[in-house]
């Protein structure tokens, strides 16, 4: 029988109950990796609330490391084809990534997950460390070729690069995130925060097209 003949193997089927049931599992984990961070968090709190045995949360996740990076993996999966896979750059990429941050700004609850991992990540030894790290650098590095396209810099004040514009916009959004957690609810906005910053540098924009998280939701009206 040649290479060409040979019968395939079957693919595997998902199981519905199953994927269900996984969902589930990454939704409670969220919820109580927010509440108390990584470390206060047990596999026996999970699979508690989740209405499971802790060896039917360890069936779907055989660690807690990992049951994190899944959580972490699923909560930006989303953001990551749209912004990564859509190949997406220049002011299309920032009305996305502002149109991302709109979206977080309606759980509360996943502004807080970020926050409170992220700052317990900038441990070496935690199981998210790399995550956050990579991720960070790919952020900077997409900021950097999107700002770059959309902004004259050669007008723009000696030493200000795209790098530094970067730079400015990801540490904006990073503070605001603590003061959406800390003051009262709609006081602060990311989304709008960042649009007026970008606002104020329209003076050297070289795509007059508006940066704004709205422009992807007219955007996709239109579609």
């Amino acid at each position: 029988m040649t290479a060409a003949s040979e019968p395939r193997a079957p693919r595997k089927r998902r199981n519905p109950k199953g994927e269900a049931r996984r969902e589930n599992i990454l939704d409670i984990a969220s919820e109580i990796f927010s509440e108390g961070g990584y470390h206060s968090a047990s596999i026996a709190d999970i699979a508690a609330r989740a209405g499971i045995s802790q060896a039917g949360l360890l069936h779907h996740f055989p660690s807690k490391p990992e049951l994190l990076l899944a959580v972490l993996n699923a909560r930006d999966a989303d953001a990551i084809r749209r912004l990564r896979e859509g190949g997406l750059t220049g002011v299309a990429y920032l009305n996305s990534y502002l149109h991302t941050l709109k979206e977080h700004e309606s759980d509360l609850a996943l502004v807080q997950l970020n926050a409170m991992i992220s700052a317990e990540a900038l441990a070496e030894t935690h199981p998210a460390h790399d995550y956050f790290v990579e991720q960070h650098r790919l952020r900077l590095d997409e900021f950097t070729r999107s700002i770059a396209e959309t902004f004259d810099f050669d007008a723009m004040p000696t030493g200000v690069t795209a790098e530094t514009v970067a730079r400015w916009a990801i540490a904006l959004a990073e503070g605001m995130r603590l003061q959406v957690l800390y003051e009262e609810e709609g006081r602060a906005n990311r989304s709008d925060t960042l649009t007026l910053f970008f606002e104020t540098l329209r003076p050297y924009l070289k795509d007059p097209r508006p940066i704004s998280a709205d422009q992807v939701i007219e955007a996709a009206a239109a579609e």
